[in-house]
């Protein structure tokens, strides 16, 4: 929708908040007319100032009907901005906060409108003019304005003490104030009405309660206002936080019941809470945060502590153990494309994976971009570290098991364990491994930080001497990646972008190895490219040593994984040269052939339709275009590599070689890449008829580890 739209489809609710306001100041003039003039007539006179005394009622009466119309004019007019649909979220917040201040105003306008005309409308129970109604006035008026006082001040102090705002209790201050304010503004003209003029002490003390009149009635309209204001953010649609004259972002108490210990509270910068109350969210109780985030379980002292069940906007949720508001402890990750993983969590980052395969399903998926990310910190890591035990030592191709790849295999590995350790020890211990490794000529640290929506890999070199600096390198393969380096030729981007960082950025680069705030990634990249050293490498200064290594930006789903994968290619390339892509290949093939063997495995297999979550359908639809696409690729490349081969008996021959033993599993990939079967799929997976999801992470996982073995071909035959 356009802008021009939208400001027509607004137009009549603003127009109806002006004719609101309009009649709001219409209603406020004939109302203090009438307090002006009804109290000097009597019931047994029919003077001129009687009359005008009666003209003044019923010219407030008709104001107060307008002041009505104009109200159910808003109401009408903000129902049928509702009603259309697509509105700006944002003007729509902005446009149901005012029509909730009308809505208050005029219902306290109609609660206090009959009992101030019922009083006006009877002067014969008016104080006649003499000193004893006058003292008697004066008595009351004083009551009321000290009363009026008590609630203002019990306001300050709810507003500047450092507990929740109980909003019930601001609510009833608020009616209190106004209906008071409101008999206060009667008796002082009382008060005029029966003052004796020509008497200096009475005209002194009429002087004296104007003058304090005043500044009453000036206090307690700004308490009104503000209290007004207050209660602008006292709705659980509200967003925004309310914040004091201090600049402390406040609790706000919407309900509450003392018996039950409950309450539904408004938590800055969190959202709606509601359950257990002492002070503070304790015992069971959930929150529904900002962000579509939502908690239900245990608290203690205003923490999430115990048992509890955490669910993300993007369906993924946690159900598991908590202690000091973080996941701590053994809990259960629920992926809504069917995925259940069992783990162990130590402050929030996943120390271990439970035993069974099938809690490194989430981890195969991811392997095969079948899958988002979502995944806790550590889960990736540990992953990969467990998924390696598997495999044991040593690849199971016993080709080429060379010193120099077996080198590879353990360094990576190694890398991986300690970046995981790095996660999961205290900050002391961080520290210190900071000391021990950054020292001059040190080994440097290759770290995971703690980001936020985002994963990338740091790398971070001491000098090898004296002045010189540091190196910094960032691995990614998602976003961010348009900050690397480019090449025209391949028409790619670096997937590392290496700089040189002066010793007096020292603790900036130390800040970020320790940090377990999640930072932006933002923030990252603008430190290494404001704060790169220009002039070429000198001995002093940390040796990086990498070569280029090239990649088309990706989507940042899985990049806990890819950012690993831009790591195990860069630093093969780095120990081995031109051997190292080769390398790196059969390292991921390793995963990828574990990866297909337990779908190979899979004996329990599901029919998808089309009333699938739509994201999964898309996810895997995208999976099954892109093997259909490097399944072409291997077909070309083969065709280049070995004229004259059959394309079938090329499939047959790698399948044989994953599986030299297993003709079951062999037949089964052979039948997979077909292209019948590639047909069929795609049209089963349009028309939303009954598909496997594991024929398409099965012909996934054998196509990419054919691609990879290509590769390492091409790279040996050259």
């Amino acid at each position: 929708m356009t802008d021009e739209n939208r400001l027509a489809q607004q137009q009549p609710l603003r127009d109806a908040f002006e004719q609101y306001e309009t009649a709001k100041l219409r209603y406020a003039r004939a109302e203090n007319e009438a307090i002006r003039l009804c109290p000097r007539h009597h019931a047994d006179d029919m003077s001129a100032q009687t009359r005008q005394a009666q003209a003044a009622l019923a010219a407030w009466q008709e104001e107060f009907k307008g002041l009505s119309r104009a109200h159910d004019d808003v109401v009408s007019a903000h129902t049928a901005y509702e009603n259309w649909g697509d509105v700006d979220d944002a003007m729509r917040h902005v446009l149901t906060q005012e029509r909730e201040c009308i809505d208050f105003d005029f219902k306290c306008k109609s609660s206090l409108f009959g009992q101030r005309l019922s009083i006006l409308s009877q002067p014969e129970h008016l104080p006649v003019r003499d000193v004893t109604a006058f003292e008697t006035t004066k008595i009351k008026y004083q009551r009321l304005k000290d009363a009026v006082q008590m609630l203002i001040n019990n306001f300050r102090q709810q507003i500047n003490s450092q507990n929740a705002i109980d909003i019930p209790h601001i609510k009833a201050i608020s009616k209190e104030i106004d209906s008071k304010l409101s008999s206060m503004n009667v008796l002082h003209q009382h008060l005029h009405d029966t003052s004796h003029p020509g008497n200096e002490s009475g005209e002194k003390a009429l002087k004296a309660i104007e003058d304090e009149h005043e500044l009453s009635a000036f206090e307690a309209e700004n308490t009104l206002a503000e209290i007004r204001h207050l209660l602008t953010f006292a709705t659980p649609g509200n967003e925004l936080d309310y914040t004091d004259a201090s600049g402390v972002k406040r609790i706000l108490i919407l309900t509450h019941d003392s018996a039950a210990h409950t309450a539904c509270v408004k938590v800055p910068d969190t959202g709606l809470y509601d359950g257990g109350w002492a002070g503070q969210p304790h015992g069971k109780g959930t929150v529904s945060l900002y962000n579509g985030s939502r908690y239900t379980g245990d608290w203690r002292d205003g923490r999430r502590h115990g048992k509890g069940s955490h669910i993300w906007p993007n369906g993924i949720q946690y159900t598991g153990m908590w202690a000091e508001n973080v996941a701590h402890g053994d809990g259960i990750f629920d992926h809504p494309a069917g995925l259940t993983t069992r783990l162990t969590l130590q402050n929030g980052v996943c120390a271990r994976i439970a035993e069974g395969a099938g809690n490194r399903d989430w981890f195969n998926q991811m392997m095969l971009d079948a899958v988002d990310n979502g995944a806790p910190e550590g889960y990736a890591e540990s992953a990969l570290l467990l998924t390696a035990q598997d495999m044991g030592p040593l690849s199971s191709n016993p080709q080429n098991d060379s010193q120099a790849y077996v080198d590879y295999r353990n360094a990576m590995l190694a890398l991986v364990k300690r970046a995981h350790q790095w996660m999961l020890c205290s900050e002391a211990d961080r520290a210190r491994a900071w000391q021990d490794n950054l020292k001059i000529n040190g080994n440097g640290i290759l770290f995971n930080p703690s980001m936020l929506f985002h994963s990338i890999k740091i790398e971070i070199l001491p000098p090898v001497e004296e002045g010189g600096r540091y190196a910094l390198t960032l691995f990614n393969s998602g976003k961010g990646l348009l900050l690397h380096p480019y090449s025209i030729d391949t028409k790619k981007f670096e997937t590392r972008l290496s700089v040189y960082i002066n010793s007096e950025n020292e603790q900036t680069l130390r800040d970020i190895f320790l940090s377990r705030e999640k930072l932006d990634i933002g923030f990252i990249y603008q430190f290494a490219l404001q704060h790169r050293s220009e002039p070429p490498s000198q001995n002093r200064d940390a040796q990086i040593g990498y070569g280029s290594v090239y990649q088309s930006p990706q989507s940042s789903e899985n990049c806990s994984i890819k950012s690993w994968m831009a790591v195990f290619k860069n630093k093969a390339l780095q120990m081995n040269e031109k051997l190292g892509l080769s390398h790196y290949n059969r390292f991921r093939n390793e995963f990828l052939k574990h990866a297909l063997t337990l779908e190979l495995e899979t004996s329990s297999f599901a029919l998808l339709r089309g009333e699938a979550p739509k994201n999964d359908v898309k996810a895997i639809a995208r999976v099954h275009y892109r093997t259909i696409t490097r399944l072409g690729d291997i077909a070309a490349t083969a065709t280049r590599l070995f004229p004259g081969l059959l394309i079938e008996g090329f499939f047959a021959q790698h399948a044989a070689q994953l599986y030299p033993r297993d003709t079951e599993k062999q037949q089964a990939l052979v039948a997979l890449t077909s292209l019948e079967k590639m047909k069929d799929l795609s049209q089963a997976i349009l028309s939303g008829n009954g598909w496997l999801l594991t024929d398409v992470l099965r012909a996934a996982a054998f196509s990419k580890i054919i691609k990879r073995e290509l590769q390492t071909q091409a790279l040996t035959s050259h």
